[in-house]
């Protein structure tokens, strides 16, 4: 199948581990330590736990062909029995023979007779169970009872238990605390790192005769994360890979294989994100937070009472009202502040309406009145010139609101209590860049910034690089920073267009 297509001498992630393909990481070796020391100790309990999938039968079977030679040893990995069962269990693996042997003490007799035979030969018993979180409650305190038997120097029957995280909280129960007391060594089993991981799979392949990279950096990435370092389902996740690779005569394994693989292995319970889904619902949830604060502005607005100007005035055009026809009245002190702070409203209004065009059209330092007459006023027009836009030295941009959010504050902050009909006027278009590097060094090699078609520009400001991409809308720019984040493995971030490379990118575009 894929093995000839890969130049493989056979299936380098089966099931079936030997002492030839056996991968030992750190945290293993350690694992063997540990049962090595149990095993010089006087006797007791060894405790090995692991997560399913961990490597703990790896650990076992080394472990075994190791005291091969000086122990006899009685592997059960079939848990799930009665005492009777148990003890009958141990007389077979031990080639004890046994007729009519009915109760328990009979068994125990038979297994007592064996231990005193073995030590004066000079050999040790070992009995290990496998699965042992299916033990029993009466089976483990008849285990416990074995232990018993010993002679004036040692315990004649080693007992190492191997089982999931759930036998060390099974073993803190109140009934079982004797056993847990008799426990002299432990030693859990954690996952594969990132870095233990890519060795396993090299591992595997180099044994397997494929010495060449096989698998890219971002599958093998891909592969930690799906897997959570655990040999079994890296095993699983390899060998669908390299089927669905041999079914593409693809003859390197990237990501977009790999996440096809996970769809495929029903043992792995994190599945690739549906980029297309996650878009529709952050978009749907910008649009609910939208409408949320479209709302409780709106609702502040109306729910303002009238100010007492208003009232004020009211009250004088109604005493007045006779007068008015004869003698005009002056205006009011109070009727003079209002009008003249909704002349300097309308003024403010007025300029803030003017297009950057038109106020570069304008006499340095002049104004217009209300009249719409020019003032030369010396530098005052220099104070409502842009600040120049300053790029900080840092390799971390600011994500910045969403421009949709930002344009929908504006708008509702310049609604009047009185003109809350004016239809809302759009922001014009708002460019975003996606930024990879900054710093003082030049990025001379852009390959390892490279990603599918993504064009990137290297620009310099305030003596410092930065690489980034063509300036993007903000829908654009998410979506390519999803895209450099799952299958290019490149970190990026969004952060607006600086003004001050306006020209720069339509010089370039």
């Amino acid at each position: 199948m894929f093995q000839a297509f890969y130049r493989l001498n056979d299936n380098p992630f089966s099931n079936n581990v030997s002492s030839k393909n056996l991968f030992l990481s750190e945290h293993h070796r350690e694992a063997l330590t540990c049962l090595n020391y149990g095993l010089n100790e006087t006797g007791g309990f060894v405790l090995l736990t692991g997560v399913e999938g961990a490597g703990k039968t790896s650990v076992v079977n080394a472990f075994l062909n190791k005291v091969s030679t000086t122990h006899d040893a009685a592997l059960i990995t079939n848990p799930s029995i009665t005492e009777l069962e148990l003890l009958a269990t141990i007389c077979n693996k031990l080639n004890i023979p046994y007729r009519d042997a009915s109760s328990v003490k009979c068994f125990t007799d038979l297994i007592c007779q064996f231990l005193l035979n073995n030590d004066a030969q000079g050999r040790s018993t070992l009995l290990i169970i496998d699965e042992a979180q299916h033990l029993s409650t009466s089976v483990l305190e008849q285990l416990r009872l074995l232990t018993n038997l010993e002679t004036d120097t040692k315990k004649l029957l080693q007992l190492i238990l191997v089982g999931r995280p759930e036998l060390i909280q099974m073993l803190k129960q109140d009934d079982l605390r004797q056993v847990s007391q008799r426990i002299t060594a432990r030693y859990h089993i954690p996952s594969l790192s990132q870095s233990e991981t890519c060795a396993y799979i090299e591992h595997h392949l180099r044994v397997a005769g494929h010495h060449d990279p096989l698998f890219a950096p971002a599958a093998l990435k891909a592969v930690h994360r799906y897997s959570g370092g655990r040999p079994s389902l890296i095993n699983q996740l390899c060998e669908q890979a390299l089927m669905i690779g041999h079914a593409q005569s693809k003859t390197t394994i990237d990501s977009n294989i790999i996440s096809t693989a996970v769809s495929q292995t029903p043992a792995i319970k994190i599945k690739p994100r549906d980029d297309r889904s996650l878009f529709i619902t952050l978009t749907a949830m910008a649009a609910s937070t939208i409408a949320v604060l479209l709302t409780l502005t709106l609702t502040l607005t109306y729910s303002v009472p009238n100010k007492p100007t208003d009232r004020v005035e009211k009250k004088v055009m109604t005493q007045t009202a006779v007068m008015a026809k004869q003698n005009p009245p002056q205006p009011l002190a109070l009727d003079r502040d209002v009008h003249s702070e909704r002349k300097q409203q309308d003024s403010i209004a007025a300029h803030n309406s003017l297009t950057p065009q038109a106020l570069s059209d304008k006499a340095p330092g002049s104004v217009e009145d209300n009249n719409g007459d020019t003032i030369n006023g010396g530098d005052g027009l220099s104070e409502l010139e842009e600040t120049p836009f300053t790029e900080p030295e840092t390799e971390h941009a600011l994500i910045e609101l969403s421009p949709e959010i930002g344009a929908g504050a504006k708008a509702l902050s310049n609604i009047d209590s009185n003109q809350s009909n004016v239809p809302l006027v759009q922001d014009e278009q708002n460019w975003y860049v996606l930024q990879i590097y900054a710093g003082r060094t030049r990025p001379d090699d852009l390959s390892r910034f490279r990603c599918e078609n993504i064009n990137l520009l290297i620009r310099h400001h305030n003596e410092t690089y930065y690489l980034t991409s063509q300036h993007l809308s903000l829908k654009q720019a998410k979506q390519t920073k999803q895209l450099m984040t799952d299958r290019c493995q490149i970190d990026t971030w969004i952060k607006p267009l600086p003004k001050s490379w306006q020209a720069l990118v339509a010089s370039q575009n």
